[in-house]
């Protein structure tokens, strides 16, 4: 423990297998020449329904319009996209990706969950393409057709 109060916990181990959920697209940030960390995808071609569940209510609890079909995120395209392929996987319907332009440019999905998720993310309401498109100045950036 800092004097910050802030934790550190070292394990090569554990970092061994957390670094294996991200892989480095090289040079990538004009602003440093640094890498760029993403997401694997690879990670969900083998993950159960279980895990696939449990990544999208940990999303949904951070990113979600709570009570809502939406997930929303700034400067996250990529992953934005990976959660809409995890969200078809789980046989969500009308899987959409929101683009609103701006810096920080926003992201946002739409989709229409199944009745084990919809229980699992308390949604109770759905937000429609037309009153993101009005009222918050979002534009379809991609519609996710594949799992």
């Amino acid at each position: 423990i800092t004097e910050s109060g802030r934790f550190y916990f070292y394990s090569r181990k554990i970092s061994k297998i957390i670094n294996s959920f991200y892989k480095v697209i090289p040079d990538r940030d004009i602003m440093d020449d640094a890498d760029l960390y993403t997401l694997n995808r690879e990670v969900f071609k083998h993950a159960d329904h279980k895990s696939r569940m449990n990544y999208i209510e940990g999303v949904y609890l951070r990113y979600g319009s709570k009570g809502f079909n939406e997930i929303k995120m700034y400067n996250a395209d990529t992953k934005m996209e990976t959660i809409g392929k995890v969200l078809k996987s789980l046989d969500c319907k009308e899987v959409k990706l929101y683009y609103s332009f701006g810096i920080p440019a926003g992201y946002k999905i739409l989709f229409k969950p199944t009745e084990e998720l919809k229980k699992l993310l308390k949604i109770e309401k759905y937000k429609t393409a037309e009153e993101i498109f009005t009222e918050e100045k979002y534009e379809l950036f991609k519609e996710i057709v594949k799992k």
